[in-house]
This record gives C-alpha cells, structure tokens and sequence, in this order.
C-alpha cells in the first residue's frame, strides 16, 4: 500500500488525501456541526486500487463532477467542496446535502463496487469480515488541539473491509499551532500532502498503520471499509485493547505500521487501559515519540527505541 501510496505521487505530484469531506478548514468539527454524510466521504485507499493491482475495480467507479456530467472510473477530488457538486441531486448546491456521499450513489454503482474483498487490505491475523457493524466513514480532526472524531456506522455485513487505515498525524488537521501544524500527518481532511514538504524524511514519517477498527476483545463490534477509512490520529496512543479511534492489531503487545519510505516497522502497544488512553502514557517519552512519528514536520529526533518491539 505505501509503494502504491508513492506511484500515485509520482503521477500525480502529491500523496492521495485522507478523506474526501469538507474543506479542511471547516473540518470534522462536531463544534461546526459537520457530518460525513454531506460529503463524498471516500479515503485514501479508493485513491491507490491502481496501484495495487486493483486497476479494473478503480476504471468500474462513477464520478459525478457536477450536474449531469458523468465520468467513467476514479475517484472525484474536485468539489472542494463548491459547484460542481457530487451527484446531481446533491442540496444545497455547492455545500453537499444529505444525497452527497458515496453510499448514496443513485445508480447503486459505487456502494456496490464497496462490497470488493481485497485481500492484501486485510492482516492474516485478523478478520475482519467477523463483526456485524461496518464504518461507512470515519475521520479526524479539531476546531483547536482537541481531537474530535466522526464516524458513520452501519449494519450492512457485505461491505468490503480493512484493517489497514492512513495516519492524520496527532488529530488530523487543526489549527492549532502544536498539535495540529506541528504534529500533522500526511493524510488529513482533502490533504496534498507533497512528498517534498515532509521534513521529517519520509523514514521518520508514519503513512499506514493496523487499525480493527473496533474492540480488539470479546465479541468483534465494528470494522472499517475501505471505501471510507480516513487518516487515523495518533492522540490516543497505542492501546493493548483497540478501539475504532486508535490503532491496533490482533498481535499481541505489537502494531505495525508502513513508513513512507516503504519499510514496515513493529511499535509495541503503550498503555493497557482503551477507556482512560492518556494513563500512564500521556506525554511520556514513548507518547511524544509516536506523535513525532505519526507528524510529517515537527523537526523533532526520534527515539526509535521508545516504541519499538
């Protein structure tokens, strides 16, 4: 996925975004009332299926660019968000409406082109395929260093799945001047993230990482689709029980993340308790290490044997 991740930016002179949804600006700020459901809401990996040997799924997709005008194959990033709109019947024009996202294509196309197992998205380890709940969508962001999260879940069991998410850095974007432009990722709301502005070196940058996209124990209660998995935020370091905002795996006491140099790396999980996720970690030399890992150009050095296994 990240050899992928960089043919598409060398084509196209930026990496793909983590989510196609607002501007990032006005992003997915509970505070601004913002709900994926009024945007596209497709992620980074619909961007990448022709990189990885996905081509004929990718040429099957529908692209409404505005009105009637109907494009075969792709993936639309051009309503930013303003005319053209998604689908024809999207309200109020220029802002999406309640008809914009992928789910609800008209034409049945797109949701059902979702239903696609991919099988290098899934972990061997994992299935993700076992859990009756689905995440349409899911991103991250904040109106200040806050994260928020947004998510859209549903009960639809066919829907083809990940357990593989981009990194949004410490929350995705914000303007915040420490935790959102100091420690963000390079998969954010409608991000271009070119590979010459990571600072950090692409070795020092995380791009994907594990994520269950739901409890890691008991019973599975949610995954991702990989239509709709956005830039994950790292604020909520590596816990050993996973949650749908962090990342996680089913190997124990390990997550695995891919660098935007290619490599692949094992981190060990961090703190032990999901529900109160900053104790004892929070702000700890293994915590600060993993958001510098996590951000594209905090300037910061990494000490890789805070995190690694």
């Amino acid at each position: 996925m990240c050899l992928g991740t960089l043919s598409f930016e060398s084509t196209y002179g930026y990496l793909p975004p983590g989510l196609v949804g607002p501007r990032a600006d006005a992003a997915p700020y509970v505070a601004k009332n913002y709900t994926l459901s009024d945007y596209p809401s497709h992620g980074a990996l619909t961007f990448i299926l022709p990189y990885i040997e996905q081509d004929n799924l990718y040429k099957q997709f529908t692209q409404y660019t505005g009105g009637s005008n109907v494009v075969q194959g792709g993936m639309v990033f051009t309503n930013d968000p303003q005319p053209p709109y998604y689908w024809p019947a999207s309200t109020p024009p220029g802002v999406g409406g309640p008809n914009a996202p992928w789910w609800m294509d008209p034409t049945g196309n797109n949701p059902f082109l979702a239903t696609t197992q991919i099988p290098i998205l899934i972990c061997p380890s994992d299935d993700p395929y076992a859990s009756a709940n689905t995440f349409l969508a899911i991103a991250f962001g904040s109106d200040d260093g806050t994260p928020k999260y947004a998510y859209v879940p549903t009960a639809a069991t066919t829907l083809g799945r990940t357990d593989y998410v981009p990194c949004a850095g410490y929350t995705g974007f914000s303007p915040d001047t420490v935790f959102g432009k100091l420690f963000m990722g390079a998969f954010t709301m409608r991000s271009k993230t070119k590979m010459t502005k990571i600072g950090d070196g692409a070795s020092n940058t995380i791009f994907f990482g594990e994520s269950l996209g739901g409890s890691s124990v008991g019973a599975r209660d949610a995954s991702h689709s990989w239509m709709g998995a956005a830039g994950s935020g790292r604020r909520f370091n590596l816990p050993a029980k996973g949650q749908y905002y962090n990342f996680s795996s089913k190997h124990t006491g390990v997550v695995q993340f891919a660098l935007g140099d290619g490599s692949v790396q094992r981190f060990r999980t961090l703190c032990n308790d999901v529900l109160t996720p900053t104790q004892p970690d929070y702000n700890s030399a293994s915590w600060l290490n993993l958001q510098r890992l996590a951000a594209t150009n905090d300037g910061q050095t990494i000490d890789y044997t805070q995190v690694e296994f």
